[in-house]
């Protein structure tokens, strides 16, 4: 994922300080240890865009952003969990399966 924070800068006679603010962009970032952050390919925020999760498998995700991860459409599936194109879901009777 990628981290972007934003600083205030105060200049008071002749000294310099510096603070991170976690003031983010709510539609485009989440804080997470007071950084503004977006979720990587694959990743999607959880429900109260606190944490990017990995897509789980029928899931996708293919922007860097705070969405959450997108369905495969009708019976399409993934093979595996952090999938970060459309173009990854598969019909489930194209994956092999193992005999019990």
């Amino acid at each position: 994922y990628t981290k972007r924070k934003r600083s205030a800068t105060t200049i008071t006679s002749n000294s310099t300080s510096s603070n991170t603010s976690t003031s983010c962009d709510s539609s485009t970032y989440i804080t997470v240890n007071g950084a503004c952050t977006k979720c990587a390919l694959g990743y999607g925020a959880n429900s109260n865009k606190t944490a990017c999760e990995i897509c789980a498998k029928g899931y996708y995700s293919s922007t860097e952003d705070i969405s959450t991860c997108t369905a495969c459409s009708g019976s399409l599936t993934t093979k595996s969990t952090g999938s970060n194109s459309s173009s990854l879901c598969v019909s489930s009777s194209s994956l092999c399966t193992v005999p019990s």
